[in-house]
């Protein structure tokens, strides 16, 4: 018999503080990390690569647990949509 998990736990003050911290220095990161993964706890990079899993595996050592943001740093910005009613082709 299937049970219900329990509800998700509340995001600590230290996941939204370091939240605010990347959408704060977005630009200082994107000169210094363009197109990669960053994880990121408080005000600091914690590793970064473009290997999401390694840059996960590096974080992890660092602070011997998951207490980590992982974000990718997207050099330029990106639109990203969905239309079910419209095929789209490359170079369209």
């Amino acid at each position: 018999m299937l049970t219900n998990p329990p509800p998700p736990q509340p995001a600590s003050p230290e996941y939204w503080k370091t939240k605010q911290w990347l959408l704060r220095h977005d630009w200082e990161l994107v000169q210094e990390y363009p197109d990669e993964w960053i994880a990121a706890w408080g005000d600091r990079v914690l590793s970064s690569g473009t290997d999401l899993t390694g840059v996960r595996d590096r974080a992890r050592r660092n602070v011997g647990g998951d207490d980590f943001i992982l974000w990718f740093v997207e050099a330029t910005p990106r639109v990203y949509a969905y239309r079910a009613d419209v095929e789209i082709t490359p170079g369209s």
